[in-house]
């Protein structure tokens, strides 16, 4: 384990044992390119995990799946992402397992990409916390191009943005968390020099990129529907969910729902 700054090793440690199984290394294998070469490695980090069925949900950055720019220019929209690219994930469990990620959605303008994948063994995923003061202490993880778990140390810059400072971030930790002194999740890596997204931001963009949920707008709706959502719910505007895919996670990130059975 690799780290920077002036905290006790026992600290460092505690920070190591609450996220090993957390934090994991993505490979990007891009079968469309010649003799199936590594072609981009990432951090990423569970925000969900189901027991019963040993499927895991990854955060990742986005530019995991991204080929290279055709122009230097980003602002002209000209980048490319290449989703249906190979995507590898490397468990940390005794015999190093690697399975392939099936990608669910990515959003290039929050740089945020999350894979689903099989993970037969006991795992842990990090809570997350919205709350980001001004110079608070936050920690940077990060696997490096030998797995190792990096911890760089920094203090965010200004109260609500999405800035810290960290001089021991690896080259392979975008994508990872920043976390708190209680191993809380606050924020993900999402620029390869010193940004990062907040919780805050992480958690209200996540049930648009992958909400799992076709909608339909309310005034859209018949009459009588209108009305009987009206006085039932005393909502007038909004959307109705009409149809959900097999994998929802809306419900695990704070979503509410009230359905009425003529709409189910």
């Amino acid at each position: 384990m690799a780290s920077c700054g002036r905290h006790p090793s026992g600290l460092l440690l505690h920070l190591r044992l609450l996220t090993q199984f957390c934090v994991i290394s993505v490979f990007l294998i891009g079968n469309a390119f010649a003799d199936g070469k590594l072609l981009t490695q990432t951090t990423g980090f569970l925000i969900d995990w189901e027991d019963e069925s040993k499927v895991g949900i990854l955060l990742t950055s986005a530019l995991l799946i991204k080929s290279k720019s055709p122009s230097k220019d980003e602002w002209i929209g000209a980048d490319k992402y290449i989703p249906e690219a190979e995507v590898r994930v490397h468990l940390f469990d005794r015999d190093d397992t690697v399975v392939v990620a099936e990608l669910l959605l990515y959003d290039k303008n929050y740089n945020l990409a999350l894979f689903k994948f099989g993970i037969n063994l006991s795992a842990e995923v990090l809570s997350f916390r919205s709350e980001l003061k001004f110079g608070q202490e936050v920690f940077v993880l990060g696997r490096d191009k030998d797995l190792h778990l990096n911890i760089g140390h920094g203090n965010v810059q200004y109260e609500g943005s999405s800035e810290y400072e960290c001089t021991c971030l690896s080259t392979c930790g975008l994508g990872g968390p920043v976390i708190d002194l209680n191993g809380e999740v606050m924020g993900m890596v999402n620029s390869p020099r010193t940004g990062f997204i907040p919780s805050a931001s992480i958690l209200c963009c996540i049930p648009r990129l992958h909400i799992g949920i076709k909608f339909s707008a309310i005034k859209f709706l018949d009459p009588i529907q209108i009305e009987e959502i009206y006085r039932k719910c005393h909502i007038d505007e909004g959307l109705i969910v009409q149809q959900e895919s097999g994998l929802v996670i809306s419900f695990n990130v704070g979503m509410e729902c009230t359905c009425l059975p003529q709409l189910r």
